[in-house]
C-alpha cells in the first residue's frame, strides 16, 4: 500500500494540522504511532530537531504502516516515548505530507502558529557522546549561575573548582541544531522550551545562562582570561571560535526577548550563517518572525532566483529604502568558476544570495551586521528618500538616482580573520592617502586628509564603548584619541617591538575592542580615492572606473559597474551591482542637496 494513504486531506479554511500520537512502549520496543487531524487550538507538544542524513533511515509504524524516518528522528521519538501514556506531538517530517507541495506550502505558512501555540517545544540535540559529558556538565554549572568565574585564578574559595572544557563546549555548541534555519523560529516562538541531549534535560534558562556567563566574564567585565583556561600553547583561535558561537547564540536569546515587530532583513542577516537543505527555506524559514514579507511568497515550485528576487523587491517596497542591497556579498574566491553559476542560482547582481552563509568567514557576516547597524545614521539620498522600484523583467531592477563619481585608486583589502586588524593593510592605506607625510593636506569637502582618513575607518561614528559620547553617534575628539592610541599600540605590537620605555596597552580591553570595531567596519573592504578626491570604503571586488551613485532610497552610496558605455544624452543605462560603500563627506546628503539646487534631477538606472 502507498504510504501516502496514511494522510487524509487537511482543510486549509479550518487551518487543520495533524498530530502525531506517539503510542506508549518501553525504550527498546518498535515505535508505533497514529495520526489525528486537529486544529492548533488543541493541546500538543512540538518537536524541534534536525532531520539528519536523509539516506540514513529507520522504520517506524504509522497507522499500521511502515514509514522510514531519519535515524535522528527515530532516536528522538524513542527517547521521548512514555511507557504508559500516549504523547501528542507535532513533527514536521511526518505530520506534513512532504510529497504534496500544495499541502506543504500551506503547512509551512502555519508553522509560526504551530510552534507558538504548542504547550511546549522540545529541542532534540541528539544523543550525547562520552566526550561531551564535561561540556554538558559545564552548561549546567555555569548556566545555572552566570556569576561563577570560568578562570580558575579568579574563583573565590567558596566557588566549586569545576573545569571549563572550552574545546568540548565549542564542539557541543556546533551541534547541527544551532546551524539550521528552521530551528530558529521554532525556538523563538515557543511559550515553553526544553533542550534534550540523550538523558540530559536543560531548561531554556540554563542555555541562555551559559551565553550570559561567557559574555559577562570574557566580553563585558573581561575578568576571565582564556589563557588561564587553555594554557599559553594550546589556545590558538579557540577563544575566537568560541566567541563566535556564543555571539550567535546570544543573537537568538536577544530575539527571544525582543518585543514588537521584526523585519525580515534584520532576522535574515543576523542568522545568515544558519543553513537549509532547500535554499528557498532561507527565506521561508524566517517568515514566522518577520512582519514585512507576505507568506504568499511561499512556493516550492518557483525557482530559487524567483523567491530571492521577490523577497528583495518586497523589502524595498515595504521599507522604501535600499538597505537590502547591502547584503549582496562579494563573489567567493573559493568557488571554482565552473560551479559559480550553479552556486549563485543564476541570481541577478542586485539580489542577495541568502544561501551563501560563508562557513569559514564568520568575520565577514559579523562585519556586515556591524555596518548595517549604523546605516540608519546616514542619509546620503537626502530628500530623495523613497525608492520606487520597477521590474521590467525578473532579472532587472529599475531605480532612480544621481551619478556622483568614479573610483580612481584603491588600496589592499582588509581581511579580518582571527579578529585581528592587519597592520600591513592600514600602512598601505595610509601610504596611499599620504597622511604620514602630509596629514594637514586639505580634504575636498573640508577639514584635512588625516581627519577624513580616520573618520572613514570608523565610518564617522563614535565607538560604542566610549561612554563619553552621551548619546551622540558621530565620531568626536574622543574617537580620534582612541584611533591615535590604537594605531600607536598596533605599531608597538607589530613593528617597534624592541622600543624601550614604552607602556604597552595593546592587550587592554578598550584598545582591542576599538581595533576589533575598526576591523569589522572595514572587513571585506578596501580604501579608495575617487576621481574628485573623496575617500571611501568599497567592497573588495570593486574596480577602477566603477561608478558611485546616490540612488533614491539609498541611505549609503552604491557602487555600480556599467555593462556598456552609454552616450551622455542617454536616459538610462544598465549596470551590474557591486555593493554599498561609505564615502566621507556625502553621507548626510551634502552632494544630493547641492545637485538638486543646481537643477540636477535623478535619472533612471537599471540593475541586472
Amino acid at each position: 500500500m502507498d504510504i501516502t494513504s496514511i494522510y487524509t486531506p487537511l482543510s486549509k479554511e479550518k487551518a487543520q494540522i495533524r498530530i502525531l500520537l506517539l503510542l506508549p512502549g518501553s525504550f527498546n520496543d518498535p515505535i508505533r504511532c497514529d495520526l489525528s487531524v486537529e486544529s492548533t487550538q488543541v493541546t500538543f507538544e512540538a518537536l524541534s530537531y534536525v532531520w539528519g542524513d536523509m539516506s540514513d533511515t529507520l522504520p517506524i509504524e504509522i497507522q499500521g504502516q511502515r514509514k522510514k524516518v531519519t535515524k535522528n528522528l527515530e532516536a528522538a521519538l524513542r527517547h521521548m516515548r512514555s511507557e504508559s501514556e500516549t504523547r501528542r506531538l507535532w513533527v514536521d517530517a511526518v505530520c506534513i505530507n512532504q510529497d504534496d507541495n500544495i499541502e506543504r506550502k500551506h503547512q509551512v505558512g502555519l508553522m509560526d502558529k504551530i510552534y507558538g501555540e504548542a504547550e511546549r517545544v522540545i529541542v532534540w540535540l541528539g544523543q550525547w557522546q562520552s566526550g561531551q559529558l564535561p561540556a554538558l556538565q559545564a552548561v549546567q554549572h555555569f548556566g545555572a549561575n552566570p556569576d561563577l568565574h570560568w578562570d580558575p585564578t579568579k574563583r573565590t574559595p567558596t566557588e566549586e573548582n569545576i573545569e571549563a572544557p572550552t574545546l568540548q563546549l565549542l564542539m557541543w555548541l556546533r551541534n547541527a541544531w544551532y546551524t539550521r534555519i528552521w530551528t530558529l523560529q521554532e525556538a523563538i516562538l515557543a511559550k515553553s522550551l526544553i533542550y534534550i541531549c540523550g538523558s540530559f534535560v536543560f531548561q531554556r534558562g540554563e542555555i541562555d545562562g551559559i551565553v550570559e556567563s561567557f559574555q559577562r566574564h570574557f566580553s563585558r567585565n573581561n575578568c576571565c582570561s582564556m589563557m588561564n583556561i587553555e594554557g599559553k600553547y594550546g589556545l590558538g583561535d579557540l577563544d575566537i571560535a568560541l566567541s563566535y558561537s556564543m555571539w550567535r547564540m546570544a543573537q537568538m536569546a536577544d530575539l527571544q526577548k525582543k518585543r514588537g515587530p521584526t523585519e525580515f532583513l534584520d532576522v535574515a542577516s543576523r542568522f545568515r550563517h544558519r543553513q537549509a537543505t532547500n535554499p528557498r527555506d532561507k527565506v521561508f524559514g524566517v517568515l514566522g518572525l518577520a512582519n514585512d514579507l507576505p507568506k504568499d511568497i511561499i512556493d516550492y515550485e518557483k525557482s530559487i532566483a524567483e523567491i530571492y528576487s521577490s523577497a528583495t523587491i518586497e523589502c524595498i517596497k515595504n521599507s522604501g529604502n535600499l538597505d537590502v542591497l547591502s547584503h549582496v556579498l562579494p563573489k567567493s574566491q573559493k568557488i571554482p568558476k565552473d560551479e559559480a553559476a550553479q552556486e549563485n542560482h543564476s541570481l541577478p547582481s542586485w539580489v542577495p544570495d541568502w544561501s551563501d552563509h560563508r562557513p569559514n568567514e564568520a568575520w565577514r557576516l559579523l562585519g556586515l551586521c556591524e555596518r548595517q547597524s549604523l546605516t540608519k545614521l546616514f542619509n546620503a539620498c537626502h530628500q530623495n528618500s523613497q525608492a520606487c522600484p520597477e521590474c521590467p523583467s525578473q532579472s532587472q531592477l529599475g531605480l532612480m538616482g544621481i551619478f556622483f563619481d568614479k573610483i580612481h585608486e584603491f588600496g589592499e583589502s582588509m581581511i579580518f580573520r582571527s579578529n585581528t586588524v592587519k597592520p600591513s593593510v592600514l600602512r598601505n592605506w595610509r601610504k596611499m592617502v599620504n597622511i604620514d607625510n602630509e596629514p594637514e593636506a586639505p580634504y575636498i569637502s573640508g577639514s584635512t586628509m588625516f581627519d577624513a582618513y580616520w573618520r572613514t575607518l570608523c565610518m564617522n561614528t563614535a565607538f560604542a564603548d566610549d561612554s563619553s559620547v552621551a548619546g551622540s553617534k558621530k565620531a568626536n575628539a574622543d574617537t580620534r584619541a582612541l584611533h591615535d592610541t590604537a594605531w600607536w599600540e598596533l605599531l608597538l605590537h607589530d613593528k617597534y617591538t624592541d622600543l624601550p620605555g614604552q607602556t604597552r596597552r595593546y592587550d587592554t580591553p578598550v584598545i582591542r575592542a576599538f581595533l576589533s570595531h575598526i576591523g569589522f567596519l572595514s572587513s571585506g573592504r578596501k580604501l579608495f580615492i575617487s576621481e574628485k578626491g573623496y575617500l571611501g570604503l568599497a567592497p573588495e571586488d570593486a574596480q577602477d572606473g566603477d561608478e558611485i551613485w546616490i540612488l533614491n532610497g539609498g541611505r549609503v552610496p552604491l557602487i555600480l559597474r556599467p555593462i556598456r558605455e552609454a552616450p551622455v544624452e542617454a536616459t538610462q543605462s544598465d549596470y551590474t551591482f557591486v555593493g554599498d560603500s561609505y564615502v566621507h563627506g556625502i553621507m548626510d546628503g551634502e552632494f544630493v542637496d547641492a545637485s538638486m539646487k543646481k537643477g540636477e534631477m535623478p535619472r533612471p538606472v537599471v540593475l541586472v
